[in-house]
């Protein structure tokens, strides 16, 4: 391990413009469910800073649907709560009309 190089780590996180983001979200705009489901999977990877490998690995059975938690499996495979707020909440396929239970 002595000749082992440290991981290259930037100083600072690159920001996505805003404007970047609603080009984003104006292009899944709609009411089919392919719109509403990208959508709902833009506004949670946005609102929890889970990363895509993180999200790809959802459960149903991961989700707290009572208190918008979810269990997402991070790095050294470990779980972690992705919290969500209402905002992303709300963007699920059938925003508000989905019941909310867990499991």
């Amino acid at each position: 391990m002595a000749r082992m190089r440290p991981p290259i780590v930037p100083d600072t996180p690159i920001p996505v413009p805003e404007n970047a983001l609603r080009r984003l979200l104006a292009a899944c705009a709609g009411k089919g469910f392919e719109a509403r489901w990208d959508t709902a999977l833009i506004t949670f990877l946005l609102d929890t800073g889970a990363r895509r490998g993180e999200v790809a690995g959802l459960r149903v059975t991961d989700i707290d649907f009572d208190v918008d938690v979810a269990l997402v499996l991070g790095k050294a495979r470990r779980k972690r709560p992705a919290v969500w707020t209402h905002h992303g909440a709300g963007a699920r396929p059938g925003g508000s009309s989905v019941s909310r239970r867990s499991g």
